[in-house]
């Protein structure tokens, strides 16, 4: 039967082959991420064209996503490309542009000297260098710092300031090209990258409503503010991501488990997909098998409640993409079987609206429990009903039906959700007969039962039918 928890795989140099990418998909793949690490617009226009013909030949739906920069500051450029910074050094920061060595560099982020004090500390190239701000200098408005450590940092670095508030405008010229991209391309999500706060993510959708875009906001949770302002992220944004290693930056590692926990418990309280990321079976970018601890960090994931893991390197570079996806696709089906749904339908019950609209579907996945369901076939015209059915963790798939590809194609990464594009029924008999043919095209047998529900009007869920097949 189908995996309730998807899979996003980036798209890079190893997964571009329309060969593997088809392979990938088989295998489970259910959303293609297009990441400017991995080529320019005009190669993530490719990447996006192979995935939309072959979402065609199988007939499977597949989302794309495109990330965003964000309001990150980074180095400019260094003489050779890079530079040696020894332990004990001083190294000067400028606002101002220049081309860097192991004595000096400038940052993209003017406003840099304003917002760091003596004492902080700078983190660049992902923490891979510490500076420690030991004098600011007025007249040209550049940072004396003092090396911690040793390191080589190359042509546009990261940097961090964990205690700074970064004060620029969330989208820069470089994003709206993306985003622009995104809506011209009719690709499915967006990938918000190091929000601050709930304005951030409102900032970017109202730009995509402002031209008539689509696109649903994933905000990426990945500093110190994120976190400051989770709550609020939460409200705003579609859906988030747990961006684990930039996150790992500006927070002490041995606390971010606990944040995963965390943000994964407020998004299923919320209705909010979340998908975690980073080091997702990293080992496996040279390994055809991933490691034990790999293997249980997928696994706890899934047990606390995530909607959808993200491979990122492993997928786009690796040297075994499709190994990889199916590994990942083995671990969310053993995994599955294991969780206590009993539990997560009272979980969520607590944090249920109680509406009516709730009171039907959280009927609808008790019931699912109860009659041992194998499907739940959802009549959606907005998406809404499969949702919040998707938000009681029914213990089968979510079959969601709806006359929208708009609308199919923003489901896929909602936990347990497989839409389908079909004219809504008229009456009765039209539900039962379209619902059992998908049940049939999904694998449900003869005698199993199956539960329909839906709706009069959008955003309403006001019925729910057990049949047999």
């Amino acid at each position: 039967m189908l995996n309730k928890t998807k899979i996003v795989c980036t798209i890079g140099s190893q997964s571009e082959p329309e060969s593997v990418m088809e392979q990938m998909l088989l295998e489970g793949m259910n959303v293609v991420r297009l990441n400017f690490a991995h080529g320019n617009l005009t190669t993530q226009g490719r990447f996006a064209v192979t995935a939309k013909k072959l979402a065609l030949i199988h007939g499977k739906p597949l989302s794309i996503m495109i990330d965003t920069r964000g309001p990150k500051v980074r180095t400019h450029t260094f003489k050779d490309g890079n530079a040696s910074i020894a332990k004990g050094c001083k190294v000067i920061i400028h606002t101002t542009p220049i081309v860097g060595s192991c004595d000096e560099f400038s940052v993209t982020y003017e406003g840099l000297f304003d917002d760091v004090q003596a004492d902080d500390q700078i983190l660049v190239d992902d923490g891979n260098l510490i500076l420690r701000v030991i004098e600011k200098n007025k007249s040209n408005r550049s940072l004396v710092c003092e090396s911690i450590n040793s390191a080589t940092i190359k042509d546009e670095s990261s940097v961090n300031v964990p205690n700074a508030k970064i004060n620029v405008p969330y989208l820069s010229q470089n994003d709206l090209v993306r985003v622009d991209f995104a809506i011209a391309e009719n690709l499915d999500y967006i990938g918000a990258a190091f929000v601050r706060n709930g304005q951030d993510v409102l900032d970017l959708k109202n730009y995509i409503a402002s031209k008539n875009g689509h696109q649903k906001v994933v905000a990426k949770i990945e500093n110190l503010q994120a976190i400051e302002h989770l709550d609020e992220i939460i409200a705003a944004a579609d859906g988030i991501v747990i961006a684990r290693g930039d996150l790992s930056i500006e927070v002490p590692v041995e606390d971010i488990p606990i944040l995963q926990k965390r943000i994964v418990k407020k998004c299923n309280d919320a209705g909010k997909f979340v998908i975690v990321a980073t080091q997702i079976l990293s080992s496996m970018s040279r390994n055809k098998k991933p490691s034990r601890a790999e293997v249980s960090d997928v696994a706890n994931a899934i047990l606390d409640g995530v909607d959808a893991i993200m491979l990122s390197n492993v997928s786009a570079t690796g040297k075994y993409p499709v190994e990889a996806v199916s590994t990942l696709s083995k671990i969310c089906s053993r995994t599955e079987c294991e969780i206590f749904y009993k539990g997560k339908i009272q979980k969520a019950y607590n944090s249920s609206e109680k509406t009516l609209n709730d009171a039907v579907a959280l009927s609808v996945a008790d019931t699912a429990l109860l009659v041992d369901a194998k499907l739940i076939v959802a009549f959606t015209e907005s998406g809404t009903t499969a949702k919040r059915i998707s938000k009681f963790r029914p213990c089968c798939p979510i079959a969601a039906v709806t006359s929208s590809e708009e609308i199919r194609l923003s489901l896929t990464l909602n936990w347990g959700v497989y839409p389908v594009v079909s004219n809504q029924p008229t009456s009765e008999l039209d539900y039962v007969n379209k619902a059992c043919e998908i049940a049939t095209y999904y694998g449900v047998k003869e005698g199993e039962n199956i539960i329909i529900t839906g709706g009069n009007g959008v955003g309403n869920t006001n019925f729910m039918k057990v049949v047999k097949l």
